[in-house]
């Protein structure tokens, strides 16, 4: 944790590309995202015409009305965490819900531009959560069932349940 709290200026851009591969890998091998919030078509032009009528009266002119497009594309699909624990959990990538909370909350502070007041000891282990994950699930996705150290603790994780390796 020390050598990468040494590479400060590089932090954010590198959770950035952590983020990135995480959601690639995300998209590349589970099932496309759908609709998680069970909404008719009718009560989500409801809400598209709600949020429109709000911002042309309390924010006209504004990029966040302009922006309305941008917002509604995603809308109606889970948020990134979300995501994320359910590639977590296909891979059988071992962490807890604590620590998916604060990576996704370094995370999110990043990608939408807050990076501002974050601790470095956050960033960090953002970083070192994002280099284990991908790592471990491109091992599972190559067929790796065998045991793994986490660069986190340094422990040696048990081989994948169900494999034959011992």
């Amino acid at each position: 944790m020390d050598s990468l709290a040494a590479i400060r200026g590089d932090l954010e851009p590198g959770i950035a590309g952590g983020a990135m591969t995480l959601e690639f890998l995300a998209d590349s091998f589970l099932p496309p995202t759908k609709n998680s919030y069970n909404l008719t078509k009718p009560q989500k032009d409801a809400i598209r015409l709600g949020l429109a009528t709000v911002a042309a009266q309390e924010a006209p002119g504004t990029t966040w009305e302009s922006d309305l497009p941008k917002i509604d594309s995603r809308l109606f699909f889970p948020p990134a965490g979300d995501r994320l624990a359910q590639l977590l959990q296909t891979f059988g990538v071992p962490a807890t819900a604590a620590e998916l909370r604060a990576y996704t909350s370094v995370r999110n502070d990043i990608i939408h531009g807050r990076p501002g007041g974050l601790h470095l000891k956050d960033k960090t282990a953002a970083l070192q959560f994002e280099l284990f994950a991908c790592s471990f699930v491109v091992l599972r996705k190559a067929g790796y069932t065998g045991q793994v150290r986490d660069s986190r603790s340094g422990k040696l994780l048990g081989p994948r349940q169900g494999s034959h390796v011992v």
